[in-house]
């Protein structure tokens, strides 16, 4: 299985308010057909971290 990491400081432009925006994208479409599926979303020390 191949997984793309992604690590965003909390204290990013689009984080400033709580989690990315991203995220609510990737709720919105998941299991739409060409979209990865998200296996992990969360905060982890200063970084929201999205596997």
């Amino acid at each position: 299985m191949e997984v793309a990491l992604k690590f965003e400081h909390r204290n990013s432009k689009g984080c400033n308010y709580g989690p990315p925006y991203e995220w609510q994208v990737y709720n919105a479409l998941g299991g739409s057909h060409g979209v990865p599926k998200v296996h992990y979303k969360g905060r982890q020390g200063d970084y929201y971290v999205m596997v």
